[in-house]
């Protein structure tokens, strides 16, 4: 996910590059545009999952709080980048409970997936 604005401006200059240069028909170019927008989506939601794994694996290894804490350089590496992310940047940050944790990483995956 911190590659979220990146991979938008890629997408948007392969559309770009399919009408203009490749002068694709707009059907072709929005065809193309939500196929690639749903498997970003489900490459975001991986990502998530898996950031949860290792929530769940540290915890299980650190034990509570100090499993979340350790997460917390991950968590601000792979969501670096999102738009109007920094309220739910700060809580995810600071946050040391598990459960609470986990519905922040929930509240992600769905509005930034």
């Amino acid at each position: 996910m911190n590659n979220n604005s990146h991979n938008k401006e890629l997408l948007q200059s392969f559309l770009n590059y399919l009408e203009y240069e490749k002068r694709s028909s707009k059907l072709t170019v929005s065809s193309y545009k939500t196929d690639l927008l749903h498997f970003l989506h489900f490459i975001n939601e991986i990502q998530v999952e898996e950031i949860k794994e290792y929530l769940l694996k540290s915890v299980e290894i650190k034990g509570l709080p100090g499993g979340v804490v350790h997460m917390r350089r991950q968590f601000a590496k792979t969501f670096k980048g999102l738009k109007d992310f920094r309220e739910t940047r700060i809580q995810l940050l600071t946050q040391t409970d598990l459960q609470k944790t986990m519905q922040l990483l929930n509240t992600i995956s769905q509005k930034w997936g």
